[in-house]
């Protein structure tokens, strides 16, 4: 037994049986409106790969919401004629330290421009808005092509193939109907503190 945030009365139900609502985390009043990964970031560099998907675990949703937008920081600039996408995507298992196939709730081809300011960038609002609803396992993505230099983004850490990250080179664009192949970011021998994915937020309604 424990205690747990009801978002329908507003207020610490003391007598709710954690492990059984199999939820991701305790979350506090509001929290639940910003989604991103439990993968430690560092905001190291990461430099993303033209036509690779990531996939970013954001948790089993508690409650039903819209994920509106995604956000991202720029560390260096890309250069040439590009193609930046975003989407929310679910699965049917949490991670597993396995692939998993991910199925499109909705997604957008619009980021703000990473050709020119650094800092945060934000994707445009997904269409259609589609609800998530809850127990689903929600996962947040991007996939970008840049003619000439690809942008590098502030990074998470290597997930130590526990599947929290997955990743698909030379992927379909989200604009199609997928599913889309994960798979576990590829196992490293050197220093950990190196980012393999970028570091993704999701805002919710």
């Amino acid at each position: 037994m424990g205690r747990v945030w009801n978002p329908n009365s507003g207020s610490w139900d003391g007598s709710v049986d954690i492990e059984s609502q199999l939820l991701v985390g305790v979350a506090p009043p509001n929290s639940h409106r910003v989604l991103r990964s439990a993968v430690p970031t560092t905001g190291a560099d990461f430099l993303t790969i033209a036509k690779t998907a990531y996939f970013v675990y954001v948790g089993k949703k508690a409650i039903e919401s819209v994920c509106y937008r995604l956000a991202a920081y720029l560390n260096v600039l890309a250069v040439g004629a590009s193609t930046a996408e975003a989407g929310v995507f679910s699965t049917p298992l949490p991670p597993n330290a396995q692939g998993q196939i991910l199925t499109k709730i909705t997604a957008t081809a619009i980021w703000d421009t990473m050709l020119v300011g650094l800092g945060m960038k934000r994707s445009g609002t997904f269409a259609p808005l589609t609800p998530t609803h809850a127990g689903t396992h929600l996962w947040i993505g991007a996939r970008f092509d840049f003619a000439t230099t690809m942008p590098t983004l502030a990074g998470l850490l290597y997930d130590l193939q526990e599947g929290e990250i997955l990743v698909e080179a030379n992927a379909a664009v989200f604009s199609g109907v997928g599913p889309w192949t994960g798979t576990l970011v590829a196992a490293q021998t050197g220093a950990l503190k190196v980012p393999c994915a970028p570091d993704l937020l999701g805002r919710t309604t």
